[in-house]
């Protein structure tokens, strides 16, 4: 592999002359090394850019030093460490930043800088000390950017790369980083003068332990002006609430993860939100991934949690804060949830599939007779072939009592009451330096509607609403729940340039079932009953002037009329303004 790697690399420099066998030497001598001194790194990078070209690796650390483009206590024979670098590579060459890295000018901002360029790739942690192969990877890369003809040299570094799985070097024992993951921004209006403005800034920790795990602590502080949808009066409000805070460890095949962190199904139609809990890895070599989780809701921010199973609970989400009660109105209502999950990457070579059985369990009432259980078995396929890319899957849902006088004596019954929710989408890759893509998805959910019928035996099989755990918004205006609803929708998605970029959406509503209101823009009027309920369109419009710094525009309209359920009602349109800033 070396000798190949070597062959490769002299190949590329050749036409170069002859000063460039001393380059290829040392890109050689570079590759074999499992460490790389702050002089050595100096001397390559300003070579590379053409900035100083010396023989002595002193000189060009010193050159390096006095410009502070290395950490200020970097000595010329120390192990140099990857955001050090990065700082290193960021002035040499010359390159420009976004907003953070022009005020601060540190490693940490260069780092996260050369990741958005993709001059860093893979998962690389920026304290672990820089191999040779990592430093010749990191600047082939970033040549290849400028120069075509340097691509070949750093393709064949991240192939190697790529086929290590454990890292040479480990790193520190202990380490911690600080830092505001982001800024959120929202400004939203609509033509009945229904209008919001949002701030939100969600600060994190996390801290490196070894290389068995991490421990990461995140908090968001959100600050808004909101009338929209159900509060008819205009309403300020302030919203603090622990975000992901866990901790993940993992020891050979097996792993654990404990605390607040993100959960979702394949398909995440029964859940897929933020849950505090424990959750079991288990990683075989060749059988895929299984994992057995246990989760509670009831500690929960209610609108993180999203739970509207029960009318009770639609009613309880919408309903504001009181400071008076906060315990009584801040939190997410009682429910548990437990998983077995399996993933395998690649089934027969081409087939990427999910499965996963859930079972929720509801905790809202004293009365065990009472409460809404539920089982939930979700499958997802997805495939590739050339430029196409497909996804099918679904999930199965089941309702079940609990008969007995207390949770010491009871038993399950009632398994007869099934629902359903499935998903198509294809996938359109088109070959471009854009990278666009264009996708159609149908997504399906039932109602009290009757899908089979066995005329022989005189019963059917009733299908009922499905009701996952998590509420999720299917569209930007109208926003309906999956309970008795098909949609059909066409999105593409466009990358114009370095700084610009575009999505565009069109969806249709279809009603499975009369009895059923799957949206909330138009309050509880289901109009005329009908089930055809109308179109949306939204185009969203993204401006990157810094790496750190995105502007999105989204403009879209429900329209009514071209359904037959408000015959009479006016299109709705929204504007919205969302500035992110990452502070990373």
């Amino acid at each position: 592999m070396k000798t190949r790697f070597l062959i490769i690399l002299l190949l590329a420099v050749f036409c170069a002359g002859l000063a460039a066998q001393s380059t290829a030497s040392e890109i050689a001598a570079l590759a074999a090394s499992e460490t790389v001194t702050w002089a050595q790194a100096a001397r390559y990078i300003l070579q590379a850019s053409n900035v100083l070209v010396t023989a002595n690796p002193n000189d060009a650390f010193w050159h390096a030093a006095i410009r502070k483009w290395l950490p200020y206590n970097a000595e010329p024979d120390e192990t140099a460490r990857i955001d050090g670098v990065s700082l290193l590579i960021m002035e040499a060459f010359n390159l420009r930043g976004g907003a953070m890295y022009s005020i601060s000018g540190n490693q940490h901002y260069a780092y996260h800088e050369l990741i958005n360029m993709g001059v860093i790739t893979g998962t690389v942690d920026r304290f672990r000390m820089i191999t040779g192969e990592q430093l010749v990877l990191f600047t082939g890369n970033l040549l290849a950017i400028k120069d075509e003809e340097q691509r070949i040299a750093a393709l064949f570094a991240e192939e190697r790369l790529a086929r290590e799985k454990k890292d040479v070097l480990q790193p520190d024992t202990f380490n911690f980083r600080i830092f505001t993951d982001q800024l959120t921004a929202v400004h939203s209006y609509s033509n009945n003068n229904i209008y919001e403005y949002r701030a939100k800034i969600t600060p994190s920790i996390t801290f490196l332990l070894s290389d068995k795990g991490n421990f990461n602590i995140s908090l968001g502080l959100t600050a808004g002006f909101d009338d929209f949808f159900y509060d008819d009066n205009e309403s300020l409000y302030s919203i603090l609430e622990l975000l992901q805070t866990d901790l993940y460890l993992r020891f050979g095949d097996i792993g654990f993860r404990v605390g607040r962190f993100h959960y979702s199904d394949p398909m995440k139609f029964v859940a897929d939100s933020l849950f505090d809990g424990v959750q079991l890895f288990y990683y075989p070599s060749d059988g895929g991934l299984f994992s057995f989780g246990a989760w509670f809701t009831g500690i929960l921010y209610k609108k993180t949690a999203n739970i509207m199973m029960t009318e009770s609970e639609r009613m309880y989400y919408y309903t504001p804060i009181d400071r008076d009660n906060f315990l009584g109105t801040y939190f997410a209502t009682n429910r548990f949830l437990l998983s077995f999950d399996w993933e395998h990457p690649s089934v027969i070579d081409f087939l990427h599939l999910n499965a996963t059985v859930n079972w929720q369990i509801d905790g809202t009432s004293s009365d065990l007779r009472e409460r809404l259980n539920s089982q939930y078995f979700s499958l997802r396929a997805a495939m590739e072939y050339e430029d196409f890319y497909f996804v099918a899957g679904g999930s199965i849902g089941t309702f079940f009592s609990i008969v007995g006088d207390d949770l010491t004596n009871f038993k399950f019954v009632d398994f007869d009451r099934f629902s359903l929710a499935a998903e198509l989408g294809i996938y359109y890759i088109i070959s471009s330096q854009n990278d666009s893509v264009v996708s159609f998805t149908l997504t399906f959910g039932t109602g009290n509607v009757l899908l089979f019928r066995f005329t022989e035996k005189g019963s059917g099989l009733p299908f009922y609403p499905y009701v996952p755990l998590t509420t999720s918004f299917y569209g930007k205006i109208y926003q309906p729940t999956i309970s008795g609803l098909t949609l059909f929708k066409v999105d593409y998605k466009t990358n114009l340039n370095h700084l610009w970029g575009m999505n565009f959406t069109a969806a249709y509503y279809i009603r499975n079932d009369e009895t059923i209101y799957p949206g909330n823009i138009y309050g509880d009027d289901l109009g005329a009953g009908e089930n055809f309920l109308g179109a949306e369109v939204y185009t969203q419009i993204i401006f990157n002037p810094f790496s750190d710094l995105q502007y999105n525009l989204g403009i879209g309209a429900f329209i009514p009329k071209l359904g037959n359920n408000w015959p009479d009602a006016k299109t709705k349109v929204r504007v919205s303004l969302t500035t992110l800033f990452y502070l990373h």
